[in-house]
């Protein structure tokens, strides 16, 4: 008797729903500083290459078990993560009471300074690229500009022979 073959929605939605705890939150931010997705463009296919590693390597980790995808990784978590830690920075910055950073809190921290610097980094070389381009642009216009003018002279050195 054959058995009947079982796809992979019906053995996810056989497993209990994955919790994410401190433990994974603190394993997801040492991945995060290890793959650097924040350098690559977003939506980008090297960043989501890096989110794959990190999803991959988070998976193959036993103890605590995982059971992520790389868009579970990338939204769900590490956006929520980033977004909380930034909140509780500002309210800290208002003026109330600073504790001492976990790991979690310094990993995350650390985050967010080699995004800003990534972010910035992207945008310079993006600008670099748009100036590249409008000289270039530039600089067929004035070769064209200057054809025109070699094409009228000579016309007009053909007219007076």
């Amino acid at each position: 008797m054959a058995s009947p073959e079982i796809t992979t929605a019906e053995k996810t939605t056989n497993l209990p729903a994955f919790k994410w705890t401190k433990e994974h939150d603190v394993l997801l931010a040492r991945e995060m500083l290890t793959a650097e997705p924040y350098k690559c463009k977003n939506r980008s296919r090297e960043s989501g290459q890096a989110w794959d590693l990190i999803a991959a390597n988070l998976n193959s980790v036993h103890a605590p078990c995982f059971r992520v995808s790389q868009k579970s990784v990338r939204d769900m978590r590490a956006r929520i993560m980033l977004k909380n830690f930034k909140l509780k920075m500002r309210e800290e910055e208002v003026g109330i009471e600073v504790e001492e950073l976990s790991e979690l809190e310094l990993a995350l921290e650390e985050i967010i300074e080699k995004e800003k610097a990534a972010n910035a980094q992207l945008d310079l070389e993006e600008s670099v690229r748009k100036n590249e381009l409008q000289d270039k642009a530039n600089a067929e216009e004035m070769h064209l500009q200057t054809m025109e003018i070699l094409e009228r002279a000579r016309s007009a050195e053909k007219l007076q022979d």
